[in-house]
């Protein structure tokens, strides 16, 4: 009797064992799919809202409310059988040591400079999460702010980034459309040269030029330098100076075109901060062939 007994406790403590097993194991897929997707619970389920520049996830790890990087507020509302839904707010501002939550939107050369593409500007976000409930009786909760862990390199094709970052954005591709000084390339003698003597080719001047536009309301100010010179001589050769000014010799006697292609590089300011930005990406001016 006493062994029979033994055996029932055995087989009773290894089914226990087995269901524990596969609860652990349930409980590790779970979990490493979790972390896989980023989508969590909140406050006991899954949430995904719709923005209005793709999907936000909302997850919480360890009680903190964390969201995958989208754009706009959720969306989620009322419907059959719904008895609440999240919605979620940002806010984001520059990369520098001056701006807070709520506090300055100041531009500064770190947030402007640090990302890859030239359109961009890197973002600190914060959101909050409100939690509505059809009730009765009817509720919203709303969350603390809770800055994201990194930082967001955004541009004009994303939702809800503050002025001064499209401004930023603006600025780089008004730089490529402005009426930069239209040079044509000088040569000397002319308007025949001599065959193995130096022939000399001017084009323009250093001098900066500034225009100032209005983007999004706000003024800029944009200075821009020429700082080279692609020279095309005309008989399959070229050369670049840092100089609107070179020396050429023609070795044989032949008719030839020559011509310029301008490099300008640039500056801004916005508003009446005094903070210089560099425009990241060059404009180029070709001079018609002489």
């Amino acid at each position: 009797m006493a062994r029979r007994q033994s055996d029932r406790v055995s087989a009773s403590t290894a089914r226990a064992l087995l269901v524990l097993a596969v609860l652990l194991l349930v409980g590790s897929v779970s979990l490493s799919a979790t972390a896989e997707t980023r989508a969590g619970c909140y406050p006991t389920c899954a949430v995904e809202v719709e923005g209005d520049d793709g999907e936000i996830d909302v997850t919480v790890t360890r009680g903190v409310s964390e969201r995958v990087p989208g754009r706009g507020d959720g969306t989620e509302g009322e419907a059959p059988g719904r008895t609440g839904w999240i919605t979620i707010e940002e806010y984001l501002t520059p990369t520098c040591s001056a701006n807070s939550l709520n506090g300055a939107d100041m531009l500064c050369v770190a947030a402007v400079s640090s990302c890859a593409a030239d359109d961009q500007v890197r973002f600190w976000v914060w959101h909050r999460t409100t939690q509505h409930v059809l009730g009765p009786p009817r509720t919203s909760a709303i969350g603390p702010w809770v800055q994201e862990r990194a930082s967001y390199c955004l541009g004009p094709d994303d939702a809800g980034i503050p002025v001064l970052g499209s401004v930023v954005a603006l600025v780089q591709t008004e730089f490529q459309n402005l009426p930069l000084p239209y040079v044509e390339t000088q040569i000397s003698p002319a308007p025949r040269t001599l065959v193995n003597i130096a022939t000399r080719l001017s084009a323009g001047s250093t001098d900066a030029a500034t225009f100032s536009p209005v983007l999004l309301g706000i003024e800029v100010t944009i200075t821009a330098r020429p700082t080279s010179w692609r020279w095309t001589f005309g008989d399959g050769t070229a050369a670049t100076t840092s100089v609107p000014a070179t020396e050429h010799v023609y070795d044989k006697a032949q008719r030839v075109g020559a011509s310029v292609r301008v490099t300008w590089t640039g500056t801004f300011t916005v508003g009446t901060s005094a903070e210089v930005f560099t425009i990241r990406a060059p404009a180029y001016v070709q001079g018609p062939v002489t």
